[in-house]
C-alpha cells in the first residue's frame, strides 16, 4: 500500500521535474542530469560503442529525444530487451520567428499551433518563453536550451461585449485570433527582433550571434497537490509523467539477465514521423547496435526482438464526473483506481491479449491494482507511439498509464497513488 506521504514526495519530485521542463528540450537536459548524476555515460551516435555486462549508458537526438539503457547481465540476443517508450513534447504554441508587429501599441507574435492543445485554456493566461535557440560561440555553432526570464506573453480574449458567442462554442483561428502579447524587460515595443534580442542578451552575445530560434509558449503556474494529498494539478502531465516514471526505474533498476531501456521520443503530438520521434529508427538501430556492440549478428538482433517487451506508457482518460457519457460505462478508469491498460480493437493502442497479462503479472508482482480503458464504440480513440514501435520493430507491446482529467489542456489533473503506482510497475518489468 502507497502511503499519503510517499505518494506526496513522489508527486512533488514529479512537479519539479515538469515545473523545469517547459519544453523537450530542457525536459532532455533535466533527463541528462539525473543520469549523469547516477553514472550513466553519454555516448555520440557517430562513434563506435563497445558496452559491458552492467554497464549505463545514453544519447540524445535533436536535444529532444533521450534513450537510456542499462547493458543485461546476458547477451541481449540471450535474453532480450525490457523497454519502456514515452514521449517528451505536449500540446502548445510556437512562436514564429521575425513575425513581431506593433498593434495598438503592444508588440504581437504570430504563433503556430503544436499538437491538440484545448485553445480556451490557454488564453488569458501568464505564460513565459522556452525552447531551443542556436548560438555562436568560440567554438562554433551551437543548440541551448533556454527559458527567457525577462519574457512574458499572454494570449488574451475579446470582452463578452464583442464576442456573444464565446461561451456558445467559439472557434479560433488560428492564424489571427491566437497571437501572443509580448512583454520584455528593458525593450520597449516595436522594437525589431524583440525575440532574438532578449535571447542575444540572456545568452551573452551579440544579436548577430543568435541563429534560428525553437520557441514555445508555456504556462507558469507552478503545480499542485491538493490539501487532501491524493490529487496532482500540473502542466505537460502528458507526458512527462511517464518520462518521470522511466528514469525513476531505470535509475533504481538492479543489473538482470535483460538489457533495460528507456525511449523518451519528441514529436508525439504531431504524429512522431520526425528524425527524433518514434515513428523513425531510433528505436530500431539503437537495440540493434546494443547487439553488434555485443557480437552479435543482424540474425542475433532479430532474435533479440523476438524475446523483448514494449510498455508504450501515455496518459488514459478517467471517468470524468460531468462528462460520463463520453465513456463505456464498463471501461471508465476512476482517478486513483490504478495504472491503465489501453485496448482496441483497430490497434490505436497495441496492446494484445498476451501483453495485457503480461502487465497484469508486473502489477501483481509490485502489489499494485490496474483498471481496463476501452473507448465507446461509437467514438475514436486517441494513439500513442505503441502501435507506431510495434508494427516497425514486431516487438511485444503493451499501452498503459495513468488515469487523468483535461488531457491536453493547461493544467492536466491525475492521482498522486496513480503516479506512484505506475513507477512501481515499471520498476517490477526491469526487476523481473
Amino acid at each position: 500500500m502507497v502511503t499519503a506521504q510517499k505518494s506526496e514526495k513522489f508527486s512533488q519530485d514529479l512537479i519539479n521535474f515538469i515545473d523545469s521542463s517547459p519544453t523537450s528540450f530542457q525536459a532532455v537536459l533535466n533527463a541528462k542530469k539525473m543520469l549523469k548524476k547516477e553514472g550513466f555515460k553519454e555516448l555520440n551516435e557517430e562513434n563506435h560503442w563497445k558496452f559491458k555486462p552492467g554497464g549505463t549508458y545514453f544519447i540524445t537526438r535533436n536535444d529532444s529525444s533521450l534513450v537510456a539503457f542499462r547493458v543485461g547481465t546476458e547477451l541481449p540476443f540471450e535474453a532480450g530487451f525490457s523497454c519502456i517508450g514515452a514521449h517528451t513534447d505536449s500540446p502548445s504554441f510556437k512562436l514564429k520567428q521575425h513575425s513581431e508587429h506593433l498593434v495598438a501599441g503592444l508588440t504581437m507574435i504570430t504563433t503556430e499551433m503544436y499538437g491538440g492543445p484545448i485553445i480556451s485554456s490557454w488564453l488569458d493566461r501568464d505564460l513565459g518563453v522556452a525552447g531551443r535557440v542556436v548560438v555562436k560561440r568560440k567554438s562554433g555553432w551551437k543548440s541551448e536550451a533556454i527559458v527567457l526570464n525577462d519574457v512574458a506573453a499572454t494570449i488574451p480574449n475579446p470582452a463578452i461585449h464583442l464576442n456573444r458567442e464565446v461561451n456558445k462554442g467559439f472557434e479560433y483561428n488560428k492564424q489571427t485570433h491566437l497571437k501572443a502579447v509580448l512583454s520584455v524587460k528593458g525593450v520597449k515595443p516595436g522594437t525589431k527582433n524583440i525575440l532574438s534580442k532578449a535571447v542575444a542578451k540572456q545568452c551573452g552575445v551579440k544579436i548577430d550571434e543568435i541563429g534560428a530560434l525553437d520557441l514555445y509558449l508555456f504556462d507558469t503556474q507552478t503545480g499542485t497537490i491538493s490539501p487532501d494529498k491524493r490529487l496532482v494539478t500540473v502542466s505537460r502531465l502528458d507526458n512527462l509523467a511517464s518520462c518521470h516514471g522511466a528514469l525513476k526505474a531505470l535509475i533504481e533498476a538492479k543489473p538482470i539477465a535483460k538489457t533495460q531501456v528507456i525511449l523518451l521520443f519528441d514529436n508525439e503530438e504531431i504524429g512522431s514521423r520526425t528524425a527524433m520521434g518514434a515513428d523513425s529508427p531510433l528505436m530500431a538501430t539503437l537495440l540493434e547496435r546494443v547487439v553488434i556492440s555485443s557480437g552479435g549478428s543482424r540474425e542475433d538482433f532479430y532474435r533479440a526482438i523476438a524475446k523483448s517487451m514494449l510498455l508504450s506508457a501515455d496518459g488514459a482518460h478517467a471517468l470524468h464526473p460531468s462528462f460520463k457519457e463520453k465513456h463505456d460505462p464498463d471501461y471508465a478508469p476512476l482517478i486513483n483506481g490504478g495504472p491503465v491498460i489501453k485496448q482496441s480493437a483497430t490497434f490505436r493502442y497495441a496492446t494484445t491479449a498476451i501483453t495485457t497479462e503480461l502487465f497484469r503479472q508486473w502489477a501483481d508482482d509490485a502489489g499494485v491494482p490496474i483498471q481496463y480503458a476501452i473507448n465507446r464504440s461509437d467514438m475514436p480513440s486517441g494513439s500513442t507511439i505503441g502501435p507506431i514501435s510495434s508494427a516497425a520493430l514486431g516487438i511485444a507491446t503493451v499501452d498503459a498509464g495513468i488515469p487523468m482529467l483535461a488531457m491536453h489542456s493547461t493544467r492536466e489533473l491525475t492521482g498522486a497513488e496513480d503516479l506512484v503506482h505506475f513507477y512501481m510497475i515499471m520498476k517490477s518489468l526491469f526487476n523481473k
